[in-house]
């Protein structure tokens, strides 16, 4: 979702992120990596219609006293149609809420298909008439989640567990308005 500048009354746009992440702590190593580019349309200055197809791997390994060593890695194609609302400016600063639906087949290393319905705040900062950078702040969202066997989550979000963490709780990313 874009339209950072609010300047134009219907437009095409194209962008995407790429996210990486590197944890280290108490004998657990991960990295993960996401490539998500995305497409859509801006309705009226502030209304976007949009979809990503995201795909991320990650590797987690495990090894500490007493335990094995464990390998796991993961692969993840995503399709996520979106609806995003712009609220408010500030100069080239833009303030949005996204809402969309993110689907994650069944695929190897995950077990389940999972669907997720959710509400997160976007910030956008216009750098030129077409260009925009884009970020997510996935960390202060809402969202229900689940895999048709009873699993049902129901969260909010609002911060990480010791500090800021990069991955699915924050993208940054651009956009290009024709």
């Amino acid at each position: 979702m874009v339209a950072g500048a609010f300047s134009a009354s219907a437009q095409w746009y194209a962008g995407g992120s790429v996210a990486g992440a590197y944890v280290k702590t108490n004998g657990a190593e991960i990295q993960a990596f996401n490539l998500s580019p995305e497409t859509g349309y801006i309705f009226r200055n502030r209304l976007a219609v949009g979809g990503r197809i995201s795909w991320g791997k990650s590797n987690a390994a495990i090894s500490s006293p007493g335990l094995e060593y464990s390998n796991a890695e993961t692969r993840a194609f995503t399709l996520n149609p979106y609806v995003g609302w712009g609220l408010v400016r500030f100069g080239c600063f833009a303030a949005w809420v996204e809402g969309g639906f993110q689907l994650i087949p069944e695929q190897e290393g995950i077990g389940k298909t999972t669907v997720t319905i959710y509400a997160i705040p976007v910030l956008t900062y216009s750098l030129s008439h077409h260009f925009l950078l884009k970020t997510g702040l996935g960390f202060a969202g809402l969202l229900a989640s689940t895999d048709f066997d009873g699993n049902y989550i129901l969260a909010g979000a609002f911060g990480g567990d010791n500090a800021l963490k990069i991955g699915d709780d924050l993208s940054i990313g651009f956009v290009y308005r024709f």
